[in-house]
Formats: structure tokens, C-alpha cells, sequence
């Protein structure tokens, strides 16, 4: 064999070989343990369903409810709120913690729902900033109420503050319930009872979201906070020591 020939076959299979590397590393579990909540009543106005990769979370807010995030696919979400007892069309209000599509694969299930999601987010679906190299949009089109960062709502009879909580993507956004249930998204994972970061490999900007982490940290008040894919913890500030 020639060597040109030799060098540019060598060339090709060294490249396919690191594609495959790559595409293994991230959409594999590799480096990552999730530690997910059973579909269940969690406290007098709070549930989460489980959708195998992540959960989510309802809140009671008196004539409805709130949904946090919408897990991957409309169909295991609608069987876990049937296992609630929770009819889809109750639910008035979703909240998005950021555009991933673990995150935002359910929403087809609430056409008449309001979806408030961070004005930063926006920027993951039109187009103007990739989530991995070469990567299209996890969503491109997500119809929703842009949200700032300390922005207050009161719906039915709970506040919602939307804190930003940017690191995981630009636009990651935790939601604090009456000033005490924090509802994290990917913002922030726990790991033996204790606060941590959320997996590197799928964090766009580990030095950004270790900022976040500081700042929710100063909050006072959270005493329990709800992660999307390594459970929560009724002891938020205990949790956050060493952060502080």
C-alpha cells in the first residue's frame, strides 16, 4: 500500500475512532449516577413522578397546579400523573429550569398550560448558541413567558421566585417556592446528603455554575431543595455547608 494511501486510511479510521469515543462518553452513562425519587406524594402539596432519567415535580397551588420541568416524553409523564391521580388538564403553570430535552420532552401534554421558562435560556433554542460542539437545539421552539432573575409571581395561592442559576447552560434557572422549597433542575446535583456540582460532561460552564451554587447557598429561608436527577433533601441547609 502507498503511503499516502497508508497515512490518509490511518487519518480517517483516527478520526471515526475519537467520533465514536466521543459520542460514547457523552450518551452513555459513563461518569454519571442518578438517584431518582419514586413517583409519589412527597409532602401535603408537593409530588414529583419519576421518568427513569429525571424527575419532576408538581406543587398544589389551590385551583391547579404547577408543573417543574416535563421529563422526556408525554407519555411516561401522563402515566405517572395517572398513577397520582393528577389529570393533566389541572395543570396551569409549568416551569422550565432550562431547554434540555429531558427537561422539556413532556410539554405537548399541556397545550393550555402557561410555560415559563429564563429569558437567558432562549439563546439554547433559536439557534444562537450550541449545547455541545456542532449540536442542533435539544428544542427549537418552546412557546413561554421569559423570566428574569428575581422575578416574583403569585399563582392560586403560591409565590414563585425565579432565581437564575446559570452554569449548567446560560440560561438554568431554579424556582423557590414560598421562600423555603427550591427547586434546582440541573443547577446543582446532591451526592451523600451534601450539595455538589453537576456533572462536568454535561455542564457547559463549571466555573459559572460553581457561582450559582455560592449564591442559592446565601439564601435564607430554603429549607428544602429538589434536584431533577439525584433526589432532595428536607435539609437544604446542611446541605449546602462548604459552600457557604
Amino acid at each position: 500500500m502507498k503511503t499516502p494511501v497508508k497515512i490518509t486510511l490511518i487519518s480517517a479510521g483516527s478520526v471515526i475512532f475519537i467520533l465514536i469515543a466521543f459520542f460514547a462518553y457523552m450518551f452513555l452513562p459513563i461518569g454519571v449516577t442518578r438517584v431518582l425519587t419514586p413517583t409519589a406524594r412527597i409532602t401535603d402539596n408537593i409530588y414529583t413522578v419519576s421518568g427513569g432519567m429525571a424527575n419532576c415535580y408538581l406543587i398544589s397551588e389551590g385551583d391547579g397546579y404547577i408543573l417543574i420541568d416535563t421529563l422526556t416524553d408525554p407519555a411516561v409523564l401522563k402515566a405517572g400523573l395517572n398513577e397520582l391521580g393528577i389529570d393533566p388538564g389541572s395543570i396551569r403553570y409549568v416551569f422550565l429550569t432550562h431547554s434540555d430535552y429531558d427537561h422539556t420532552g413532556g410539554l405537548s401534554l399541556f397545550s393550555n398550560a402557561v410555560v415559563f421558562m429564563s429569558a437567558d435560556e432562549e439563546q439554547m433554542i433559536n439557534g444562537k448558541t450550541s449545547r455541545f460542539i456542532f449540536s442542533p437545539p435539544s428544542v427549537k421552539d418552546i412557546k413561554h413567558k421569559p423570566l428574569n432573575d428575581n422575578q416574583n409571581l403569585i399563582l392560586g395561592n403560591v409565590m414563585v421566585r425565579a432565581i437564575a442559576a446559570p452554569g449548567h447552560t446560560p440560561g438554568s434557572m431554579c424556582y423557590l417556592i414560598d421562600g423555603k422549597f427550591l427547586f434546582a433542575g440541573d443547577a446543582m446535583n446532591l451526592s451523600g446528603g451534601k450539595v455538589d456540582v453537576f456533572f462536568p460532561k454535561y455542564t457547559m460552564d463549571m466555573d459559572t455554575m460553581k457561582k450559582s451554587i455560592r449564591k442559592i447557598a446565601e439564601i435564607s429561608g430554603i429549607s428544602a431543595f429538589f434536584t431533577a436527577h439525584t433526589g432532595y433533601t428536607i435539609d437544604a441547609s446542611a446541605s449546602f455547608d462548604g459552600w457557604k
